[in-house]
C-alpha cells in the first residue's frame, strides 16, 4: 500500500467500493478524525435494525453524553442482556 495521504484515502475509498453495500452512492470522503455522537448519528442505524427485525435495548435520549446501544436479534437479546447485565 502506498503511503501518501491521498493515496489512503483512494485505497479506503476503493475498500468501500469492493465491499460495501452498493444500495447507495457514498460520498467520495475519507474522515481522519472526528469528535462526539449526536442523536441523529445512531437514528438510521436504529431503523435498519428493527425493520431486518433486530432488536435495540432502551436508549435514554435525554442523555446524549453517553449512549449505549445495544442491538440484537431477538434469538440472543435476553441473554446478552442477562451477561451485560454485570458489567
Amino acid at each position: 500500500m502506498k503511503t501518501t495521504e491521498d493515496s489512503l484515502q483512494d485505497y479506503y475509498i476503493e475498500l468501500e467500493a469492493k465491499y460495501g453495500a452498493h444500495n447507495y452512492k457514498p460520498l467520495p470522503v475519507v474522515l481522519q478524525k472526528g469528535s462526539g455522537v449526536y442523536l441523529w448519528d445512531i437514528a438510521a442505524g436504529i431503523i435498519i435494525v428493527k425493520e431486518a427485525g433486530g432488536v435495540i435495548n432502551e436508549i435514554n435520549l435525554n442523555n446524549y453524553k453517553n449512549i449505549k446501544v445495544i442491538a440484537t436479534s431477538n434469538d440472543i437479546n435476553q441473554k446478552l442482556n442477562e451477561k451485560l447485565g454485570n458489567f
